[in-house]
């Protein structure tokens, strides 16, 4: 949990002059909708004590951010300055990997599980990775993909009604704002 929590802050620190466009505010009302309903579901949890707070902050900070930073933000930024869709495939490689990992290393799974969990969370980061990208490249900030994610972890299982309206949402925006442009 320490490493996961170090690593992004020593990548800030590392990559700090390259960072500043990446934490840009844009798309206001969307990011306050998001940090609204990352509240509601908070009160929705009905946690309202210490651990439930502390859930409410990993999936925020420790998850949402670290995760969006390291794959997104750094790991993508800089490799799809050579080719986009290798950086796609490897940013979303390394968290299904990453996702296998974690439950194999810290709960204690065999080797099956591990496999089968590489097998899914690969498949599934590949999905989800280009998503969280999309997201990223649309809305020029990463703390959009940051919200989002922390949303779709925290939800109970209605982050995919807010994953997709939110990339939705970009799409219509962006479309329309190069249509008005034209």
């Amino acid at each position: 949990m320490i490493a996961v929590m170090l690593l992004p802050i020593i990548c800030l620190l590392v990559f700090r002059k390259d960072t500043g466009s990446l934490f840009r505010i844009r798309h206001t009302y969307l990011l306050l909708l998001l940090c609204i309903m990352y509240c509601v579901f908070f009160v929705v949890h009905q946690q309202f004590n210490m651990p439930g707070f502390y859930l409410f902050i990993q999936d925020l900070i420790i998850i949402g951010f670290s995760e969006e930073y390291l794959y997104r933000g750094v790991m993508y930024s800089m490799m799809k300055k050579e080719n986009t869709a290798l950086a796609i495939v490897l940013s979303s490689l390394f968290w299904g990997i990453t996702h296998a990992v974690y439950p194999t290393v810290v709960v204690g799974g065999d080797l099956s599980v591990f496999l089968t969990d590489c097998i899914s969370n690969i498949g599934f980061g590949l999905f989800i990775g280009y998503g969280f990208i999309y997201v990223f490249e649309e809305s020029k900030t990463l703390w959009i993909p940051i919200l989002l994610h922390a949303v779709y972890d925290y939800s109970m299982g209605y982050g995919w009604i807010i994953f997709v309206g939110t990339v939705m949402y970009l799409y219509i925006v962006n479309k329309v704002g190069h249509t008005r442009q034209k």
